[in-house]
């Protein structure tokens, strides 16, 4: 009896393994509905900079939609390994600057002519763990690493203020500066299905906020959504996503802060295998 219980079992969780996928790739755009950014870059000796709303006082606005690249690998039925990529971009013109803005060691000038970008990319690779599972529901908690690129800079024709006072007219100025920051998450997420095989609600929450040395960082990540799956292989998911990035660094005795707010629907395909 005990054998033939064994064997059951066995042959149980063998039809189980079977029926999960051990590959998912999701490629997609996220539509962007909401990008607000907010920069102070100036020196670091100086104790209370202005910040810079890229949008307000620089003209930004960002693509619309933007690449997006998910997915996951599993070991077993409790252990996968997830990744997800995507890269938005922001530029801005402004013929006449309304007001001055700091920048670096210098201060643009009202009326100045400025041409600005904002580009961020985000990566992630994260360890997955199903701590719950059965046909319907599963249940995951994660811990991984994420990674922020960024790189903005701006230039300007106009009146030019140095460090020392002087104020040049009609010059002619560009100035880059860039970023990595690495911030390990923790996270949750949760799978639903409403039909079982073809209809399911997905939710994902990440966090962390981490502070080494010169650099500080914060992330906050919250996803809602849902998937259909209209062939075996293949379904389609809507999700709305939102998040919010906090960085500070310096770079070259300037303190470079940066806060991001990123809104938007993610359309995707997901292939299972």
């Amino acid at each position: 009896m005990k054998k033939a219980l064994l064997l059951v079992l066995i042959i149980a969780t063998a039809l189980f393994a079977q029926q999960m996928e051990q590959l998912k790739l999701n490629i997609g755009s996220m539509l962007v509905t909401n990008f607000e950014t907010e920069v102070q870059y100036s020196n670091s000796n100086i104790p209370i900079g202005i910040v810079i709303n890229t949008k307000d006082q620089l003209g930004m606005e960002s693509d619309n939609a933007a690449f997006y690249l998910s997915g996951y690998y599993r070991f077993n039925h409790k252990h996968a390994l997830g990744f997800s990529y995507y890269d938005i971009k922001s530029n801005g013109n402004i013929l006449h600057l309304s007001k001055d803005i700091p920048w670096g060691n210098n201060t643009i000038k009202a009326g100045a002519k400025v041409d600005s970008y904002f580009n961020m990319g985000v990566y992630k690779l994260n360890y997955l763990y199903s701590f719950y599972h059965n046909d319907d529901i599963e249940l995951q908690l994660s811990a991984g690493l994420h990674v922020t690129r960024v790189r903005t800079g701006l230039h300007a024709f106009g009146s030019i203020q140095d460090s020392n006072g002087t104020i040049s007219t009609a010059e002619d100025y560009a100035s880059n500066t860039s970023t990595t920051l690495p911030l390990p998450v923790v996270g949750f997420n949760g799978r639903y299905e409403i039909l079982t095989q073809k209809l399911s609600v997905l939710y994902s929450s990440e966090f962390f906020v981490l502070k080494i040395g010169d650099y500080k960082g914060s992330f906050i990540q919250n996803s809602l959504g849902v998937e259909y799956r209209f062939m075996q292989n293949l379904a389609a998911g809507l999700a709305f996503n939102a998040s919010e990035i906090y960085i500070e660094t310096t770079k070259d005795d300037n303190k470079l802060k940066i806060q991001n707010n990123l809104g938007g629907f993610l359309l995707n395909l997901s292939y299972y295998y």
